[in-house]
């Protein structure tokens, strides 16, 4: 068994979505002269690898810590749709060449990961109306992508309203595409978005 992370890194340098609030911390205490450390951080919900509830959008949707946890964890497959240009999107017609199951976890790599994920591009590739609707209609549990977002926000709903989760700031850049089993496990905070630890495991 290999187990691949494919969560960002957390630290002050990270590359954050505009407007979001990144990373920052501080000790309070500290060794030496203290006989231990002791420190505190401050971190946008929606900063590096990440999960999305229904509470992000809708007022009256879950929130991170009432989502099923059976959607977390599952048999996944990580599709390479490196043709798919910068600017571009995936739809339909790409995804039907790809035997997606019932209850599948689906993961993008695209060229988003050519980057060095040092500053923010705003032709990221993203999933499309249609892509979406075509997943949901499949009865996927789970969606990921390797960019800070999934796609606009007509995406989020598609995905959110049918309680399918939306995992975002996923690294994949050393993976390979194929079937895993992945594992994304959001804190249990009663808010609208969860940093989690991802990660694909090969068995």
């Amino acid at each position: 068994m290999k187990i691949h992370d494919i969560s960002m890194a957390i630290n002050e340098k990270m590359l954050i979505y505009p407007g979001d609030q990144g990373f920052k911390f501080n000790f309070i205490k500290k060794n030496p002269p203290e006989d231990w450390n002791l420190s505190v951080f401050s971190i946008g919900t929606h900063t590096g690898t990440h999960l999305d509830s229904s509470l992000h959008l809708f007022e009256d949707g879950k929130k991170i810590d009432q989502i099923d946890l059976n959607k977390c964890y599952g048999n996944a497959l990580l599709l390479d749709l490196g043709e798919i240009p910068f600017g571009g999107c995936i739809r339909e017609k790409d995804l039907k060449k790809f035997q997606i199951k019932k209850n599948d976890i689906i993961l993008f790599k695209t060229k988003n990961s050519t980057t060095d994920y040092k500053s923010f591009r705003d032709d990221y590739v993203y999933l499309s109306e249609d892509g979406a609707k075509f997943l949901c209609d499949l009865g996927v549990k789970a969606v990921g992508i390797d960019c800070l977002t999934i796609g606009p926000r007509e995406t989020h709903v598609i995905l959110l309203s049918k309680e399918i989760l939306v995992y975002e700031g996923l690294d994949v850049r050393n993976v390979n595409p194929g079937k895993y089993i992945f594992s994304g496990f959001p804190i249990k905070i009663p808010l609208e978005g969860g940093l989690t630890r991802a990660v694909l495991i090969e068995e």
